[in-house]
């Protein structure tokens, strides 16, 4: 999406927010981190300045990762979505003095310089010309300045992941053999999974349980590595097993450069001793990103220690946050605003037991002997159907995630992401409750599926895939995306139930799913729809005509009870029912779409939202009143009065009428009590 966006769009459709600030912040670094800050500062207002150290910006967005991995163009790209809101970037700056920056005028600053040195290897002949870095290697492969192993044995030691990108480059710069040596196994490879296994089909070598001892030289160059064979002892303080070399297991292997790969240091050397721990790493408050220097916040590698990208862009933000208010002059003590509700733990394991596996679509990817020659993206995008195919593995797509889509394309800028709850105390003389209704989760009915079989769905669910904005261009069924062509749809399910304590009609689901059954015949023409039923309750006005209506649109009504659903090998769904007319008797038939017309259920969060004594409920659980007659709405509550469902199914015309009264007995009661409130 971000590739077809860029490319449609090749300059970011915005500039500076309208109301600038006097305020100017300083950001040392422009990495993921450093750009994220700024990003956020800028939409503030804030004058924004980064100071970068390299010729160019992105910091090891453009410096460290491969061009496979990230092109820089793209890199370039983000760059400008930063820029193009009044930051400025002053690329071959290293600053040496925090109190310079303030003494130009800069009101707060952020370090960002990320970890980009290296851990060394202090064995013999870890000076010679051909051993280097990781980091090294891949800077001085990203500027241009291409380290020359065409047609040489290249080994890299180390297991991580900042190991498997100088291997895998290495194999595209024409190196004859790379080894990727590890004094643990595989399975103690830090590195991911899919890293490791790329490296191994582009022909890297693994070289396990064996670490380097020594390096050997030949007129000033490397020529060779000793290394010693391992075994794995007791565990260290990580909870791994240590390695330990076994006697008199040397070999000598010829190599014409080493890559070093072994750990990463954070790059704070220019900063003051005081503000580090022993580990070198900046100290700055967990939460707000404050250094022991009030006007100095410190974020992403160089205070956390190596981790992924993504860690360092939500740092950026963080302190982005607090940094915003450090300059406005606002305290700090408040809670973080980035961050969404935490879901609860166990709800997503009782969910989670209802998830049906489905494989991924394998990655696109270009041919391995081309992917070995080149530094393009190897990765390919999916085509549409195989992106629909991966979007029906979404666990729970329905939640929000934060994308900010839905704000860039809302004309009016209704949408805004900064608003918080807010507890607000009014004198009011009256009060009207209309909290609605709950929905019965289909998946309390464990005999139908629901939950297990992802094309059993509810009926709010259905109207979803019916709606003029569905996800797709047609009514498609979950599980494979293919255009349904018999759907059948359950009335009373969880309704007239005393299974799950139910016993009510919830009044319109019958005429819900006659609604459905012609929108569905509408979108797919071919399709059969079958709607089993107890019987049809068509009261009200015109009712009965739209009953006969979906009848001679040859929607099919049968009288039955479903009894429990099961999945066929082909991945349709065979409906096992009582036949309460015709011949009799239990049938079974087969269908590629089940819609479960979900009973209602009362919401009970208003009993525990009035604390003002005791509101009466029903022997159903809803809002009581207490004369629906003579005395609509009217609770056993002075003042107090329930609308619509809040007392009761009904459906939408009942409720607006019920609402109405609601009104009149609310303001009829601040009538009589004027003046004495």
């Amino acid at each position: 999406m971000a590739d077809r966006y860029y490319a449609e769009h090749p300059e970011p459709e915005y500039g500076p927010v309208e109301n600038q600030l006097a305020t100017r912040a300083a950001i040392i670094g422009s990495g993921p981190a450093g750009l994220s800050a700024a990003f956020y500062l800028a939409r503030q207002g804030h004058r924004v300045t980064i100071f970068e150290a390299e010729n160019e910006a992105g910091g090891m967005l453009r410096t460290a990762i491969p061009a496979y991995r990230l092109p820089k163009d793209v890199v370039d790209r983000d760059i400008k979505n930063v820029t193009a809101l009044g930051v400025k970037i002053e690329t071959g700056r290293r600053i040496e003095s925090l109190r310079d920056l303030k003494q130009q005028g800069f009101d707060a600053v952020l370090i960002a310089t990320g970890a980009s040195d290296e851990n060394g290897l202090n064995i013999e002949g870890h000076d010679l010309d051909g051993v280097v870095g990781c980091m090294e290697f891949l800077h001085e492969l990203n500027v241009g300045r291409t380290p020359d192993v065409k047609d040489k044995t290249v080994m890299v030691i180390g297991g991580g992941n900042s190991a498997m990108d100088p291997a895998r480059a290495a194999i595209r710069m024409g190196a004859a053999k790379v080894i990727i040596n590890y004094r643990r196994g595989r399975k103690e490879m830090p590195a991911h999974d899919w890293e490791i296994e790329g490296a191994e089909q582009e022909g890297a070598t693994l070289m396990l349980m064996s670490a380097p001892t020594r390096f050997i030289g030949k007129d000033g160059k490397l020529a060779a590595v000793e290394c010693i064979s391992m075994k794995l002892g007791e565990p260290d303080e990580s909870g791994r097993r240590r390695p330990v070399p076994i006697k008199g297991s040397e070999q000598i292997v010829p190599v014409d450069m080493a890559i070093l790969a072994i750990g990463l240091l954070p790059s704070t050397a220019g900063f003051p001793g005081g503000m580090k721990n022993g580990k070198g790493l900046l100290a700055a408050d967990p939460q707000t990103r404050q250094t022991s220097d009030p006007d100095v916040f410190a974020c992403g590698d160089c205070v956390t220690a190596p981790t992924m990208i993504v860690n360092a862009i939500a740092q950026g933000r963080r302190a982005a946050f607090y940094m915003d208010r450090h300059l406005n002059g606002e305290p700090l003590n408040v809670p973080f605003e980035g961050l969404l509700e935490k879901t609860d733990k166990s709800a997503v394991l009782e969910e989670a037991k209802h998830f049906v596996e489905r494989k991924p679509v394998p990655q696109p990817a270009m041919p391995l002997e081309e992917r070995r020659k080149t530094f393009e993206c190897y990765e390919k995008v999916m085509t549409e159907a195989e992106a629909r195919q991966e979007s029906l593995r979404c666990m729970n797509c329905g939640e929000c995630s934060q994308c900010m889509e839905c704000v860039s394309v809302c004309p009016p800028k209704c949408i805004d992401f900064a608003q918080k709850p807010v507890r607000q105390s009014i004198n009011v003389g009256s009060v009207v409750v209309s909290t609605g209704f709950q929905i019965l989760d289909p998946a309390a009915k464990e005999l139908l599926g629901y939950g297990r079989f992802p094309d059993v769905v509810s009926g709010p669910q259905m109207d979803r895939l019916l709606a003029p904005t569905r996800p797709y261009n047609s009514v498609l069924r979950p599980s494979d995306g293919k255009e349904p062509e018999k759907i059948a749809m359950l009335l009373c399910v969880g309704s007239r139930d005393q299974t799950v304590c139910n016993p009510l009609c919830c009044r319109i689901g019958c005429m819900y799913s006659i609604k459905q059954a012609q929108l569905a015949m509408g979108a797919l023409p071919m399709a059969e729809i079958t709607i089993y039923m107890i019987d049809v309750r068509a009261f009200g006005k015109g009712y009965n005509e739209f009953y006969e209506q979906a009848k001679s649109m040859g929607i099919e009504f049968v009288k039955g009870k479903v009894a429990r659903i099961e999945q066929l090998d082909n991945g349709n769904l065979a409906l096992h029912y009582e036949d309460m007319l015709g011949e009799g008797g239990r049938k079974v038939r087969e269908h590629d779409l089940v819609v479960l017309t979900v009973g209602f259920l009362p919401n009970t969060d208003i009993f525990s939202v009035y604390k003002g004594g005791e509101l009466a409920a029903d022997d159903f659980g809803y809002v009581r009143e207490i004369d629906p007659i003579s005395e609509p709405a009217r609770t056993n509550v002075d003042g107090l009065f329930a609308a619509g469902t809040t007392i009761g199914v009904m459906d939408i015309p009942d409720t607006v009428l019920h609402s109405g009264a609601a009104a009149t007995q609310a303001a009829a009661y601040l009538e009589r009590t004027r003046g004495r409130l």
